[in-house]
């Protein structure tokens, strides 16, 4: 069985679709080019959360990680990434998972589904990087990023 996490298309269409398809309900990815109020009032729907890319530098990476530690009582629902080829799914995963509850019983349009909703119930009180881990191996939610793999003309080993 292969366990890998394929790269994907950094397409806020795919993302969108990815979502839905791991049955989180009332999102819509889109691409901010820019932070200014117009930029923002430009968008479709409510800004909910902001996903940044940046080039990976790992001297920067491990600067940046070395004291930053989410405590387990924190309201922010974080999950370490410990996959590679994951990063965009793994921020939409942490993104979703930190819209409120509230938000969820008060909306009848987003909801997080039953895949999401079980995953966040189960990890909840892990550490970040368990949570990391947990979904590293969540076979479920590793089928649908993979379902996204950009179709090749040659597979390279």
């Amino acid at each position: 069985m292969d366990n890998s996490w394929c790269t994907i298309e950094s397409d806020p269409g795919v993302f969108s679709t990815m979502l839905r398809e791991l049955g989180v309900k009332g999102v819509q990815i889109e691409e901010l080019w820019g932070l200014d109020k117009d930029a923002v009032l430009s968008l479709n729907s409510p800004l909910k959360a902001i996903i940044f890319l940046f080039k990976y530098d790992p001297v920067i990476v491990k600067k940046t990680h070395e004291n930053s530690k989410i405590s387990n009582d924190s309201k922010i629902y974080f999950a370490k990434q410990i996959i590679n080829n994951a990063c965009a799914t793994q921020a939409l995963i942490n993104a979703v998972m930190n819209f409120s509850d509230t938000e969820q019983a008060e909306s009848n349009q987003f909801s997080l589904g039953n895949l999401l909703t079980s995953f966040k119930t189960f990890t909840n009180d892990f550490p970040s990087d368990a949570k990391g881990e947990t979904l590293s191996n969540s076979e479920e939610i590793r089928k649908t990023h993979n379902s996204f793999a950009k179709q090749t003309v040659f597979e390279i080993d």
